[in-house]
């Protein structure tokens, strides 16, 4: 018999072929750990992020602008150990499926509960309702992300390993990359930004057919209504971007912030108003990670106290 005989019977126990992947595995996550941790695989953060329960005491809810905008490790700083969990989507509207996510996310322990909501127009049209980074991540079981996140941290260690990093960059614009994190934030960075770049986008294609809707309006509204009924606290604010921006999202878009805040206001929500343009942004409306950490403790600042 030779050799290689021997190792196949051995192999086909399949106690010692478990042995064997968790092996594998854990080499992969060594040599991952050793060569500098930069973030999560893409796919898996998504997944793990639309499968949070019951994961924090804070959570911050909003489109792209939150994803990049709101650092959890930076507001946690400032709050006395509650948990903080990133719970934005690219793309996001307030969708029924996306408020009952967010309440699922939230803790269900606690003396403080609160949910933090980045309202943008775009967040509160029809289109970005039906269409998002939310509804087209796959429900995933416990188990299978579980096991994604320990395969994709060993592949990407070997990137690491090759000297590739552990970021995203971006197919049209190689000086912009992403780093995703657990807490559910993707810190952006770019060597040269242009704040014209979402203005002509939205100008031209986001609003087409496509504005301010008062069905999503009073969505929100009830889904604050509720939260207060559970004494959960609700803060809700516009994320930072440019005053060109800002007139084309209020002309084009249909937005009114005054009459939003209000009727969030009314429901129970308290409205935190920022500089929203002092903050360096990529495109004019997107953080970069450096000002996204001290946007994150200025909104922490303002909840630190019930």
């Amino acid at each position: 018999m030779t050799q290689w005989s021997h190792i196949t019977r051995w192999f086909n126990t399949r106690s010692k072929r478990v042995v064997c992947v968790v092996a594998l595995l854990a080499i992969g996550i060594t040599v991952y750990r050793a060569w500098g941790h930069r973030g999560m695989h893409p796919d898996v953060f998504w997944a793990l992020k639309k499968s949070s329960q019951s994961r924090a005491e804070v959570v911050v809810t909003g489109d792209s602008r939150i994803v990049e905008g709101v650092c959890p490790a930076a507001m946690r700083r400032c709050l006395g150990g509650l948990r903080v969990l990133n719970f934005g989507f690219n793309g996001i509207g307030y969708s029924e499926q996306y408020l009952a996510a967010t309440l699922r996310a939230l803790s269900t322990n606690g003396d403080r509960r609160i949910v933090i909501m980045g309202i943008t127009p775009l967040s509160l049209t029809p289109r970005a309702c039906r269409s998002n980074r939310f509804s087209a991540t796959p429900d995933e079981s416990p188990q299978k992300l579980a096991f994604c996140q320990l395969v994709g941290q060993a592949y990407f260690g070997l990137d690491n390993l090759r000297g590739r990093g552990f970021d995203s960059r971006d197919a049209e614009n190689e000086a912009l990359h992403w780093t995703y994190h657990e807490d559910g934030w993707v810190a952006s960075s770019l060597v040269s930004t242009d704040s014209r770049e979402e203005v002509h986008k939205y100008r031209n294609v986001m609003f087409r057919d496509n504005q301010v809707s008062p069905a999503v309006v009073a969505r929100v509204a009830e889904f604050v209504r509720r939260c207060a009924s559970e004494k959960i606290e609700v803060y809700a604010f516009r994320p930072p971007a440019t005053p060109a921006l800002d007139e084309v999202e209020d002309s084009l878009g249909g937005f009114d912030e005054r009459s939003v805040a209000a009727t969030l206001q009314d429901a129970g929500a308290k409205w935190l108003a920022f500089c929203r343009d002092r903050y360096d942004t990529w495109d004019g409306c997107h953080l970069q990670s450096e000002p996204a950490a001290v946007f994150s403790e200025e909104l922490a600042g303002r909840i630190q106290r019930p």
